[in-house]
């Protein structure tokens, strides 16, 4: 339940959850703040199905407990809500 006196509860899983549990969760950029949004989540008890064009990034994605995706398409393709966590608006996927 949200409060008042805390207004960034409603951005905790445990806000979200009831509606979008058992759904993964797609998150496109795993850099500083994707990370941090990928462990909030899956801390949460969601899947994370997460694509960046940095390998490494991808690794640590994988040792949090999330899972690697091939492409966006593939998250496009697979889960309803998605995150973006890019650089820029010139951010690049090649």
């Amino acid at each position: 339940m949200t409060s008042a006196s805390d207004p960034a509860s409603c951005l905790r899983p445990a806000a979200v959850g009831t509606a979008l549990s058992g759904e993964q969760i797609g998150l496109i950029g795993v850099g500083l703040m994707g990370t941090a949004l990928a462990e909030r989540l899956l801390v949460g008890g969601f899947k994370v199905l997460g694509f960046d064009i940095h390998a490494a990034r991808m690794m640590a994605l994988r040792g949090l407990g999330g899972q690697l995706a091939s492409g966006v398409g593939e998250i496009a393709s697979v889960c309803r809500h998605i995150f973006l966590s890019l650089p820029d608006g010139e951010a690049e996927i090649g």
